[in-house]
């Protein structure tokens, strides 16, 4: 079990983050739930005395999802009054911290069933960091693509061909869509203003969740944080999409799902396996079992069937996360060598490509 100080560290970083990453109001209200968060409420006490890693269990984006939550489905008045983007934010922190008190001592049991899961952001944006990968692969080959996401959620960046991008003037997709995807370009990635044809699109996750489920897309929408209008406007745009063509959804354990899909990949295109922000919430076992499986596989891979494995995680860099690539074609001078392409930005706000 973490210690109480351990736990209100974890807030305190949470806090520092958010900020970081453009989110005032939420970074206020972690930093609040580190000082203030007492065992006089049941979400206190549950929180305060966390078995597991705060950090690597999200805690802090737990609680906080939960707050949202209850502003999204209109369960409480107080809360409402004081969230982005209609309620006013008061100045003084002892009446923001009266409201949420009085919402984790009035909701213990919707915050507590909220806490049983880990967070599930499914960031649309981070469509805009892959996508030059996926360019580049299918350009590399001469081939479409077969996608498959580890840890998918909703599987909602598996609809990335179907949003618009503008690349520092280079623009590319469906003009139209709902999806408007613009990222700061430090250095600009190597792409084309063609789409790579993609033949299938499956996703696997321990709790998937149907976008076009109501439930679910609260969810979702509940751990974008309340004053960041135009993530939340993506999101509103991707599940508009989502019910339109969802992709293959499957609730199943990463590795053996994994290991099936492998032996089942089509022939005469680029099986492509990612995965974005969500490595670190994988047990050590599973993720050997998935480098394993994709390695042999690989290593029986020919240039009409190659295999790649695309990563975009933090590895515990708080700045940016790394985007990498690992690719197999039957060519010893490159296979199975890991490639890093790009730092990017958690959220997709910026793209600073390094190949």
């Amino acid at each position: 079990m973490a210690k109480a100080t351990t736990i209100r560290e974890h807030f305190s970083s949470q806090a520092d983050a958010c900020r970081r990453f453009g989110s005032s109001f939420t970074g206020r209200l972690c930093d609040l739930l580190a000082d203030r968060l007492s065992h006089e409420t049941r979400p206190g006490a549950r929180t305060l005395a966390w078995p597991g890693d705060p950090g690597a269990d999200g805690l802090a984006l737990r609680l906080a999802g939960a707050l949202h939550a209850l502003v999204l489905t209109g369960q409480d008045a107080g809360l409402t009054s004081i969230y982005p983007p209609d309620g006013k934010v008061p100045l003084d922190d002892d009446d923001v911290w009266r409201v949420v008190e009085n919402a984790l001592r009035a909701h213990g049991d919707f915050i507590d069933g909220w806490l049983d899961s880990p967070p599930q952001t499914n960031e649309v944006a981070r469509a805009a960091m892959i996508l030059p990968a996926l360019a580049q692969l299918a350009a590399r080959f001469d081939l479409p693509l077969a996608l498959y996401e580890i840890g998918a959620s909703a599987g909602l960046t598996l609809q990335l061909m179907q949003f618009h991008y503008d690349f520092s003037g280079v623009r590319i997709g469906d003009a139209g869509s709902p999806v408007q995807l613009c990222p700061d370009i430090r250095t600009p990635p190597p792409l084309t203003k063609i789409l790579p044809a993609v033949v299938s699109r499956r996703g696997c996750d321990l709790n998937p969740l149907d976008a076009t489920c109501e439930v679910d897309a609260m969810r979702l929408r509940s751990y974008v944080w309340a004053d960041q209008r135009p993530r939340h406007d993506r999101l509103n745009g991707a599940i508009e999409l989502y019910a339109n063509n969802p992709p293959v959804m499957e609730q199943k354990d990463a590795a053996l799902w994994v290991a099936r899909e492998l032996d089942a990949r089509p022939d005469n295109a680029i099986s492509v396996f990612y995965h974005t922000i969500v490595w670190q919430y994988l047990p050590s076992d599973v993720k050997s079992m998935i480098e394993k499986s994709l390695a042999d596989v690989g290593a029986k891979s020919s240039p009409g069937a190659p295999l790649a494995f695309l990563g975009m995680e933090g590895y515990g860099n708080p700045d940016h996360a790394i985007l990498e690539l690992t690719a197999w074609s039957g060519d010893a001078a490159t296979d199975g060598r890991k490639v890093k392409l790009a730092h990017v930005d958690y959220h997709g706000r910026w793209i600073d490509w390094r190949a």
